[in-house]
């Protein structure tokens, strides 16, 4: 063997060596990433189970702020209506 191909084989072992490092620290990585991912999975689970009971409270609360909603709107077009009708009648009484 000439010492080039002894130095490729080398190279190339060295190159190997350095991938099979790199993705062996991926797989650890995806591994621990997987098991962060499934406790978050599980706290979302504990919560949709412990919000279950506030499904019927909202619908009630939504018709509730709905009302609340429509009575502001209310008061604010009277109130539209009350500072046009005073700026229209200072208008007329100014000489």
């Amino acid at each position: 063997m000439t010492v080039l191909i002894i130095l490729s084989v080398v190279w190339v072992t060295v190159l190997v060596l350095a991938l099979v490092g790199y993705l062996g620290l991926a797989a650890i990585y995806l591994h621990r990433a997987r098991s962060h991912v499934a406790g978050i999975a599980d706290d979302l689970e504990a919560v949709a189970e412990g919000t279950e009971p506030l499904n019927d409270l909202l619908g009630e609360v939504a018709t509730h702020v709905t009302a609340i909603h429509d009575d502001m709107h209310a008061v604010q077009t009277g109130l539209g209506q009350v500072v046009e009708a005073v700026s229209n009648k200072q208008t007329v009484e100014t000489p």
